[in-house]
C-alpha cells in the first residue's frame, strides 16, 4: 500500500491477540462451568466467522458466568478473548477497559504469563492507535517481568513489539538491537511461527535501512518458517512483504511474481485468507499502478472491493477504496478519487473507534484531491486537521510531512506568515531524522517560496539541491523537482537550460500523469517561444491546450470544470499570443473560443439531451443535473453536475453563427500583456482588430474606475458636474480602446453581439460614448455571451421555447430573512402594468406574501416570458448561494439560490427578465459570469435580461413598460431594450438646455443602462 505509516501500524502482530474460530449454538442446560466453556467456544466460532456482533454478546456472557464461578484463569482468557473481539470491532474504548480489567484479575492472582501478554496486548492497541510513547512503556514493562520470570518466548515477543515502536520512530538501528536480542533467545527454543514472525519483523527493519538482498532473505526464511507449520496465512503475508519491497524499489516485475505466488498461497476457504488475498490484490494493483497500467489496476481493484464487501470487511472496503482513489488520482481523474475517499472516509467515521493515523492519511488525501480541483480552504481545512491528529504523534517523520503539506496550501493561498511558522516546524522536525525524501521535499517547496517571492536565482539553486537529493530514489518527485527547475530557469531568462529540464520531467512522467505532462508541455512551448523556435513551440502549446481539454472532459462539477478552466489558462493564453504573432487569426480565434464557457456549454449540452429525454416521455428530467445521490455528502458549492464533454466549434461552425444570426460578433480576449479583439461580420468573415496594448492589471483596473464613476451618486451641484465630466472622458476612452478599431463597421451594424472576457462583463457596452458624443446604443442594437457556443446552445433553447405570449410577473415579494431589504412599492405598479400589457387572460401576478417559490416552481414552466421585479442578493465568492428574494411560504424561507434555478423543472420560457439589483453580477472566471443569469440559460431560457447595478425603482418601472410594448407589438428582445434605452435617454435629456454644446453632459448611464440582455437577441 502506499502508507508507509499503515505499513508500519499494519506489521504489528501480537502473540497475545489469539485468532477465534466460528458459529455459535444455544448453550444447553448443564454444569455452569460447562456453559461457560460452550459459551467461550461458541464465541470463538463466532467471531472466527466474521460475526463479530454475536461474538461479543457470546463472549460477554461467558465472562459474566466466570466472574461467578470465580474460576480466576478461566476470566482472564474470556476477558482477554473479549477485548481482542473488541479491537477487530474497532472499538478500541471498549477493548482497552477490558484488557484493564483481565490485568488487574491475572495480577490480583499472580497469574504471571497472564499478566505479561495482556500488557503486551495493550502495548499494541496504542501502537495501533498511534500512541507510540505508551506502547514502549507497556512493553518495556512487559520485558522487564519477562526477564525477572525467565519467561524466552514473552521476551522474545516484547523485544519485537519494542522493534516495531523504534522502526514506526525512523530509530532503525535500536530496532535491530532489539530484533537481534530477540533471535538469539527464539532459535534456541522458540517454535516455527515465532521465528517466522521474527523474520518478517527484521525483514522490515533491513527494508526501511535500504538492504533489499538481506530484506529479502529475511522473509524468504519467514515464508519458510510459516511453511513448516502450515501457516498458509502467514506465509502469505510474507511473500506479500517482499512483493512489496521489491515493488518500492521498482522492481515490478519480480515483485508481481511474489505477489502472484502469496494470492495462490491465500487461494484457501478461511475467512483469514480471504481477507489478505484481498490485500494481496490490492497490493497487485499498486505494482500495475506504479507502471502505469492504471486501467489493469482499477479492475483489480474492482475485484478486490467486491471480495471486501461479500466478506463484510468494514476496513478492507475502506483500504481498497483509498488505493483506488490513489489510482484515479495519479491518472488525472480527480473528482472520482475524491468521491472514493469521501466514501472511504464515511466508512472510518461509522468505526467507533478510529485510528488517528488511518484517519489523518485519509484526510491528506483528501486534501490533494481537493487542492487539484481548486478548493483550497477545503484543502486547508483537511490538512489543518491531520496536521492536529499527528501532531501528537511521536511518528516524526509523518508529523513533519503533514506540517509541510500544511504549509505549502498555505502558501498556494498567500498566507506567507503561515507558512513560514508551519514551514519551520516541518524543517525542525525532519532535521532530526535521516530522511532524504523529506529534506528534499522541504527544499524543494523551499525553492517555491523563493520563487512565489520573485527571487528566482536562488529557487534554482533549492530546485538543483532538492534534485540531487533525490534522484533516482523517486520518480514522480524528480519529476516535481525538474519542473520547479525548468519554471525557475524560465523566469530567470535561461530558456536552453528549462528545455533540459523539461524534457528530463517529461521523460519520468507517467502517461496518466495529466499535470505533470501538461506542466512540461506549456514549459516547453514557452521555451520555444522564448527561443524563437516557432513550430516547436506550437506542437507544445496545443498538446498542453489538448491536455486541458482531455481533464476537464473527465470532471463532472460545474464548479471543478470552472475551475479547471481557470487553473489551464495559462497554455491557452500563449497559443493564443503566438498564433497572433504568426499571422494565424483565425486558429487564435478558434483555441481562444476553446478557452471559455466550457463548463457552461458542457452544462447546457447535458440539460439538452436530459430536456429532449423528457419531451419524448423518458423519466429523467433537468433535475437529474442536479447532485447524484451518491454525491449527497458534498457541499453546496458542488450542485452541478454534468457528464458532458461538449465539443468546441471549429471556425467554421463560429463563423456560421454569425451567418445565422446576422450578427456583428466582438470577441475580445485578454492577454497578460495586451487585449485582443476579433470581428466575425453577417458573411462570415474573420479580422483581427489591432492588439491594444494594456495588460490584464490595467484593464481590470481601468474596468472598476468606470463602474465605480457609473455608480457614484453625487450630492451637490458642484459634483454632478465634475462626475459627469470625468465620466464622459471615461466612456469614450473606454469606446476608443475596446471599440475604436471596429467603429466603422459598428455604425451600419444592425446586431451586435459581444462576447467579453475577464473583467469585461462589468462594462456596460451600451453606454460607451464615441469621439462625437454618441453612445453605442444609439448606433446599434446590442447583446451579450459568455463564448459564440453558448450562443449556439442557446439557439436550441429559443427553438423549443414557447411561441404564446404568457406572462408569469412576481412583484414586491414580502421577506424577513434578509434584514436591511426595504419594500418595492414601484415594483408592484410594474408588475401590475406589464400585466396590463399582456392581458388578464395571459398573465399570472403574483405580489407580496403571495410571490412564493412554491407558486414559481408550480407555473414558471408552462409561462414563455417571465418578470421577477424583486430584490437580488450576489455572492460572488460563492455563486450557487447568489438568489433572488421570494415571499416566506410556511417552512420555505422563499430565497430561490442558484442551486434552487438549477434544479427547477424544465423552463421553455423565451424570456426572464429579472428586474432586480444586480443580479448580472457574480463570481468572474473563464467560464464567464457564475450567477444567476447563467443558471436561468441552463434551466433552459435562451434569454435573460438583467442588471449592472441598483436599479432606479421609477425608471425601471418606465423601462419595462417601453420594453414589453415593444416586443408584444413584435419586435426582438434585444432590439426592445434597445428602444426602452432610447426613449429613456430621450426623456431625461428632452428638458435639457443646450444639447448641442461640445460640454453638454448627456443623461447618466447610471439610470439608463442597468439593463443588459444576455443571450438570445431575437
Amino acid at each position: 500500500m502506499r502508507s508507509e505509516i499503515l505499513r508500519k501500524l499494519v506489521s504489528v502482530i501480537c502473540l497475545t491477540l489469539i485468532v477465534f474460530i466460528a458459529a455459535g449454538f444455544a448453550v444447553a442446560a448443564e454444569s455452569p462451568a460447562k456453559q461457560a466453556d460452550r459459551l467461550y467456544d461458541a464465541a470463538k466460532t463466532s467471531y472466527e466467522s466474521g460475526n463479530l456482533a454475536q461474538a461479543i454478546s457470546l463472549m460477554q456472557q461467558s465472562v459474566a458466568l466466570e466472574k461467578t464461578l470465580k474460576r480466576n484463569s478461566a476470566l482472564v482468557r474470556s476477558q482477554s478473548a473479549l477485548a481482542t473481539i473488541f479491537v477487530s470491532s474497532h472499538q478500541s474504548d471498549d477493548a482497552r477497559k477490558t484488557y484493564e480489567e483481565a490485568l488487574a484479575t491475572a495480577r490480583q492472582h499472580q497469574l504471571v504469563d497472564d499478566v505479561l501478554s495482556i500488557t503486551i496486548s495493550l502495548g499494541s492497541l496504542s501502537l495501533q492507535q498511534g500512541h507510540l510513547a505508551e506502547a514502549k512503556k507497556y512493553y518495556e514493562q512487559a520485558l522487564a517481568d519477562a526477564k525477572v520470570n525467565g519467561l524466552a518466548a514473552i521476551t522474545a515477543n516484547a523485544l519485537i513489539n519494542l522493534s516495531v515502536v523504534e522502526r514506526s520512530q525512523n530509530n532503525l538501528k535500536a530496532a535491530m538491537n532489539y530484533l537481534k536480542e530477540a533471535l538469539s533467545l527464539t532459535e534456541q527454543s522458540g517454535s516455527d511461527s515465532e521465528l517466522g514472525r521474527l523474520y518478517m519483523e527484521i525483514g522490515r527493519v533491513q527494508a526501511d535501512l535500504g538492504s533489499v538482498s538481506e530484506a529479502s532473505e529475511s522473509y524468504a526464511k519467514a515464508k519458510e518458517r510459516f511453511n513448516q507449520d502450515f501457516d498458509t496465512a502467514s506465509e502469505g503475508k510474507a511473500l506479500m512483504a517482499a512483493g512489496q519491497l521489491l515493488s518500492s524499489k521498482s522492481r515490478y516485475d519480480e515483485a508481481m511474481t511474489q505477489l502472484q505466488e502469496a494470492l495462490k498461497t491465500l487461494a484457501q476457504e478461511d475467512i483469514q485468507s480471504k481477507l489478505l488475498s484481498v490485500d494481496c490484490r490490492t497490493s497487485i494493483a499498486a505494482v500495475l499502478t506504479a507502471q502505469g497500467k492504471t486501467d489493469e489496476s482499477r479492475k483489480i481493484l474492482s475485484d478486490a472491493l467486491s471480495s471486501a464487501q461479500a466478506l463484510k470487511s468494514a476496513d478492507r472496503t475502506r483500504e481498497v477504496l483509498s488505493e483506488l482513489g490513489y489510482v484515479l488520482l495519479v491518472s488525472g481523474n480527480v473528482e472520482q478519487a475524491l468521491d472514493k475517499y469521501l466514501t472511504a472516509q464515511e466508512l472510518l467515521n461509522k468505526e467507533s473507534s478510529q485510528a488517528s493515523t488511518i484517519k489523518a492519511v485519509l484526510l491528506t488525501d483528501l486534501a490533494m484531491c481537493y487542492k487539484a480541483l481548486g478548493q483550497l480552504d477545503l484543502a486547508i481545512k483537511n490538512y489543518e486537521q491531520a496536521y492536529s491528529i499527528l501532531s501528537t504523534s511521536s511518528d516524526v517523520r509523518a508529523k513533519a510531512l503533514a506540517a509541510n503539506n500544511l504549509a505549502v496550501a498555505y502558501l498556494d493561498s498567500g498566507k506567507l506568515a503561515e507558512f513560514n511558522k508551519v514551514f519551520a516546524e516541518a524543517s525542525a522536525l525532519l532535521a532530526s531524522i535521516n530522511d532524504k525524501k523529506g529534506q528534499a521535499v522541504l527544499v524543494y517547496n523551499l525553492g517555491q517560496s523563493k520563487l512565489f517571492a520573485g527571487k528566482s536565482q536562488e529557487a534554482i539553486a533549492d530546485y538543483q539541491s532538492a534534485l540531487n537529493l533525490i534522484r533516482g530514489a523517486d520518480k514522480a518527485l524528480e519529476g516535481q523537482a525538474l519542473r520547479g527547475l525548468g519554471l525557475a530557469y524560465l523566469l530567470s531568462a535561461q530558456p536552453d537550460n528549462a528545455i533540459k529540464s523539461y524534457k528530463e520531467a517529461l521523460n519520468l512522467a507517467d502517461a496518466g500523469a495529466t499535470e505533470a505532462r501538461w506542466d512540461c508541455q506549456l514549459g516547453l512551448g514557452k521555451a520555444y517561444k522564448a527561443l524563437g523556435q516557432t513550430d516547436a513551440a506550437l506542437d507544445a502549446l496545443r498538446q498542453a491546450v489538448d491536455m486541458a481539454e482531455q481533464e476537464r472532459g473527465q470532471l463532472s462539477r460545474d464548479t471543478f470544470k470552472t475551475f479547471n478552466l481557470d487553473l489551464r489558462q495559462d497554455c491557452f493564453y500563449e497559443l493564443v499570443d503566438l498564433l497572433v504573432q504568426q499571422n494565424k487569426a483565425e486558429e487564435a480565434l478558434e483555441v481562444a473560443e476553446r478557452s471559455r464557457a466550457r463548463a457552461f456549454t458542457d452544462l447546457l449540452a447535458a440539460r439538452q439531451d436530459a430536456h429532449k429525454l423528457n419531451s419524448a416521455g423518458g423519466e429523467e428530467s433537468l433535475n437529474s443535473q442536479a447532485l447524484p445521490a451518491e454525491f449527497s455528502h458534498l457541499s453546496q458549492e458542488y450542485a452541478t453536475t454534468s457528464t458532458v464533454a461538449a465539443k468546441a466549434l471549429s471556425i467554421g461552425e463560429l463563423k456560421q453563427q454569425a451567418v445565422a444570426h446576422q450578427a456583428v460578433c466582438l470577441e475580445y480576449y485578454s492577454l497578460p500583456d495586451k487585449l485582443l479583439v476579433w470581428l466575425i461580420d453577417p458573411i462570415g468573415s474573420v479580422r483581427l482588430l489591432p492588439p491594444q496594448t494594456v495588460s490584464q492589471k490595467q484593464l481590470r483596473s481601468s474596468v472598476v474606475e468606470l463602474y465605480n464613476l457609473l455608480i457614484a451618486q453625487p450630492r451637490t451641484l458642484e459634483e454632478i458636474k465634475k462626475s459627469g465630466q470625468l465620466r464622459q472622458a471615461k466612456l469614450k476612452q473606454m469606446h476608443k480602446l475596446l471599440l475604436g478599431g471596429a467603429e466603422p463597421v459598428l455604425t451600419t451594424a444592425k446586431q451586435v453581439v459581444v462576447i467579453p472576457h475577464g473583467p469585461l462583463f462589468l462594462v456596460p457596452f451600451a453606454a460607451l460614448m464615441n469621439a462625437q458624443g454618441k453612445f453605442l446604443v444609439e448606433n446599434c442594437t446590442l447583446s451579450v455571451i459568455p463564448a459564440i457556443s453558448v450562443l449556439q446552445a442557446t439557439a436550441k433553447w429559443q427553438d423549443a421555447s414557447l411561441r404564446d405570449n404568457t406572462l408569469l410577473a412576481f412583484g414586491n415579494p414580502k421577506t424577513e430573512i434578509f434584514a436591511g431589504l426595504g419594500s418595492l412599492p414601484y415594483a408592484e405598479k410594474e408588475v401590475v402594468k406589464t400585466a396590463e400589457l399582456f392581458g388578464a387572460n395571459n398573465a399570472t401576478t403574483r405580489l407580496g406574501v403571495d410571490a412564493t417559490r412554491a407558486t414559481f416552481m408550480q407555473v414558471a414552466p408552462k409561462t414563455s416570458v417571465i418578470h421577477m421585479a424583486c430584490h437580488g442578493i450576489i455572492n460572488e465568492e460563492q455563486p450557487t448561494l447568489s438568489g433572488l428574494v421570494l415571499a416566506k411560504d410556511g417552512k420555505d424561507n422563499g430565497f430561490m439560490t442558484v442551486k434552487d434555478i438549477l434544479n427547477l423543472p424544465p423552463l421553455k420560457s423565451r424570456l426572464i427578465v429579472l428586474s432586480a439589483c444586480q443580479t448580472g453580477r457574480g463570481k468572474i472566471t473563464g467560464d464567464g459570469v457564475i450567477g444567476l443569469s447563467r443558471a436561468f440559460i441552463a434551466a433552459g431560457t435562451p434569454s435573460v435580461i438583467v442588471s449592472h447595478w441598483n436599479v432606479d425603482d421609477v425608471i425601471a418601472e418606465f423601462q419595462m413598460e417601453v420594453f414589453y410594448k415593444a416586443l408584444l407589438a413584435g419586435k426582438g428582445k434585444a432590439a426592445s431594450l434597445r428602444e426602452a434605452q432610447l426613449k429613456t435617454i430621450s426623456s431625461m435629456e428632452g428638458s435639457m438646455a443646450d444639447t448641442s454644446s461640445p460640454t453638454f453632459i448627456r443623461a447618466n448611464p447610471r439610470y439608463w443602462a442597468a439593463f443588459q440582455l444576455i443571450g438570445e437577441a431575437r
